[in-house]
């Protein structure tokens, strides 16, 4: 386990980082399985609030994985590539950018009034 982080709202997010040279490998899906659960084993009211993430650009599954990881989707667990999160931090960024904007707009014509 990498980073162990929570967020605003109590979210308990898990995240397991891979070299980008290593191929991903149902093992390494089963590793980050298996620190959710631990964590919602140890902590009981964490259930439904704990996501776990698997980052690696190395997005070559070995035979069987790639249906492994779609299933886990459905439990919050996740494999993404460093370029996804760069994508999505990118998209935050934009969104934080645009609500201050529009803020900023409001104000300046309360000011104006």
């Amino acid at each position: 386990m990498d980073f162990l982080c929570t967020n605003s709202s109590g979210t308990i997010h898990i995240i397991e980082l891979k070299r980008p040279s290593i191929k991903l490998r149902t093992k390494g899906i089963q590793q980050i399985s298996e620190y959710v659960e631990f964590i919602e084993t140890q902590f009981p009211q964490t259930q439904g609030h704990v996501k776990g993430f698997l980052i690696s650009d190395n997005m070559t599954y070995e035979p069987g994985a790639e249906k492994v990881r779609k299933g886990l989707e459905s439990v919050d667990i996740y494999v993404k590539s460093y370029s996804d999160l760069l994508a999505e931090a990118r998209r935050y960024n934009d969104d934080l950018y645009r609500m201050y904007e529009n803020i900023s707009n409001k104000k300046n014509e309360k000011v104006g009034e």
